[in-house]
């Protein structure tokens, strides 16, 4: 199989045919679909431009304090001066009153992401006057307000240690084991534990990211509707896999270089063991295509892997759908090999699939009686998160549930995270490069993240404590929530994200989202290619920052194109 990518869009390609373009380029009738019942809207998007845009959206309510801030060009102006404040309902708000944001913002562009001085719970005013030189008269008085955060979310605490924090803020979901709350509280917080954009859930939440796109996904973790969203930080769905009992996402949603999302599923089969036919549930690897929604490519436990490897323990009972076998907790996809990484935590194996063929590369952890596990024995087990470095190594969190083919207790049991090295190519053996023990078992979940900087962000859920770490193991910064038993709380998953507002390519009007409008304004800003004079509002639709606008803008806009509106 070849990694599916959209084609290029050529100048020829206009909104007028692209009922003919989508289906001769082969994206597939859903698409096409929507692209002709888009040409009854076009005009009243074309007169939507981004020069007109301005945010926040008068008298929205924002779920974050991170706020971006647009307005129209004013000519002449050289740099702006933003103000906002506490929104009194007087007909003249600043009358008086101390800013609390009084900015210039040097660049040319109409706008500016504000990071502090915002609280939630407010109402606000603004304003902007442009300066030439000197100072221009204020435009429009523009008000929204930001919403009170959620009672019960519980109190954070954050410490520091030794050594620099890798600056950003930390996004992770928490939830709740003892019915303090139903659902998922998703969270990003800054260096001191503040909370600058949260999330409610009706669902709890596993493998919450914020994607290249300025999205947020994550995979609802209830035992029913388990279904992967992408979302704007608003909370508005932009993407949404199928709710079919047949794929259900569990554990795991990534997003792929083409635009499709590579989703773990369960499948289930029945397997003669112990003199009798048993329901035994695995594992399918699906990447779904994001416009049409079908699997176009897909990986089965069943098919690859021997039904005589079995951790004993996790087979000793069955669960309401049969015995978990394979128990499968993280897919990736890296770009750099092609390859497409399984990791089955029950098995406690990392698998390497090649994407083109779909054949196994190498099974990687604990020797199984099939005999086709390569190498990697007694290295992690119960293992998650692998990520592959750009070294070609790999960090995982090893849970240990498994360490030396013992089951181990809460008393006895050790975590760590792990980066493994490996030797070959493709690889016969694996070997530890650098380790760090956690200080407390963490029998179940778990995460370790490599930052920019060198350090390694940890999660160890059970007891609901985020770290970050140093390369010679030393403690930089901490945050734990305050429990009163074990575990009242529970975190899956964290990241340090760089910043909360980021720029999705081709996204003219500053909604996180690809439509219709996006694309009358990449119609017309088109140069064809080569270098171009791109004013504000066009350098939006140069997605790939090369200084026009051009097929490839159009192929990228398309990869996320959500339809009309």
């Amino acid at each position: 199989m070849q990694l599916i990518s959209r084609p290029a869009i050529g100048a020829s390609c206009h909104l007028t045919q692209r009922f003919i373009c989508s289906l001769n380029q082969g994206n597939g009738l859903r698409l096409a679909l929507r692209l002709l019942v888009a040409l009854v809207v076009l005009q009243s998007a074309v007169s939507t431009l981004a020069a007109d845009v301005v945010l926040p959206k008068e008298g929205v309510q924002l779920n974050f304090i991170h706020v971006p801030f647009r307005w129209p060009a004013i000519d002449g102006a050289n740099t702006y001066q933003l103000q906002v404040v506490e929104d009194n309902a007087s007909s003249d708000p600043f009358d008086g009153v101390a800013p609390v944001v009084d900015i210039v913002n040097p660049a040319v562009e109409p706008r500016v992401v504000v990071k502090s001085g915002l609280a939630f719970d407010r109402s606000y005013a603004w304003r902007v006057r442009g300066h030439d030189g000197l100072p221009m008269p204020w435009g429009s008085t523009r008000r929204f307000g930001t919403l009170a955060l959620p009672s019960d979310i519980p109190t954070l605490t954050v410490t520091s240690g030794i050594g620099q924090m890798e600056p950003g803020l930390t996004l992770f979901d928490i939830r709740s084991n003892a019915g303090i709350f139903s659902g998922g509280r998703l969270v990003a917080v800054d260096a001191v534990g503040n909370i600058q954009w949260f999330l409610e859930t009706p669902n709890s939440v596993g493998d919450l990211r914020l994607a290249d796109n300025g999205r947020i996904m994550y995979v609802s973790a209830s035992t029913i509707n388990r279904v992967g969203f992408e979302k704007t930080l608003l909370g508005q769905t932009t993407w949404m896999s199928p709710d079919d009992q047949d794929l259900e996402v569990h554990h795991e949603l990534f997003p792929m270089p083409n635009g499709n999302f590579l989703a773990l599923v369960f499948e289930y089969a029945e397997v003669f063991r112990d003199g009798e036919f048993q329901t035994w549930r695995g594992d399918r690897i699906v990447e779904l295509d994001r416009h049409s929604l079908q699997v176009v490519w897909d990986w089965r436990s069943f098919d690859n892997f021997s039904t005589l490897d079995l951790d004993e323990t996790s087979m000793q009972t069955p669960g309401p759908t049969g015995y978990d076998w394979t128990h499968s907790n993280a897919v990736v996809y890296n770009e750099l090999d092609n390859s497409v990484y399984l990791s089955a935590r029950t098995l406690s194996r990392i698998t390497r699939i090649d994407y083109d063929t779909g054949q196994i590369v190498y099974n990687m952890g604990l020797d199984m009686p099939s005999g086709d596990v390569d190498f990697g024995d007694d290295l992690f087990s119960f293992q998650h998160a692998p990520e592959l470095q750009p070294n070609g190594n790999m960090l995982l969190f090893d849970n240990g549930g498994r360490r030396d083919h013992i089951v181990q207790t809460n008393e006895t049991g050790v975590s760590k995270a792990v980066e493994l090295a490996f030797t070959g190519d493709p690889p016969t053996t694996a070997s530890i490069a650098w380790e760090f023990t956690l200080p407390e078992y963490a029998p179940f979940v778990g995460d370790a993240d490599r930052l920019p900087g060198g350090n390694t962000l940890l999660v160890s859920g059970p007891a609901n404590f985020i770290f970050e770490v140093s390369t010679n193991g030393l403690p930089v910064w901490a945050l734990n929530i305050e429990d009163g038993g074990f575990p009242e709380y529970l975190i899956y998953r964290a990241e340090r994200i760089p910043e909360l507002i980021v720029d999705t390519p081709s996204d003219t009007d500053g909604d996180w989202d690809l439509d219709l409008a996006d694309y009358a304004a990449t119609q017309r800003c088109f140069t064809g290619p080569g270098p171009a004079g791109l004013t504000f509002d066009c350098s939006l639709s140069d997605a790939d920052d090369d200084n026009d606008v051009d097929g490839d803008d159009f192929a990228e806009l398309m990869k996320y194109f959500s339809g009309p509106v």
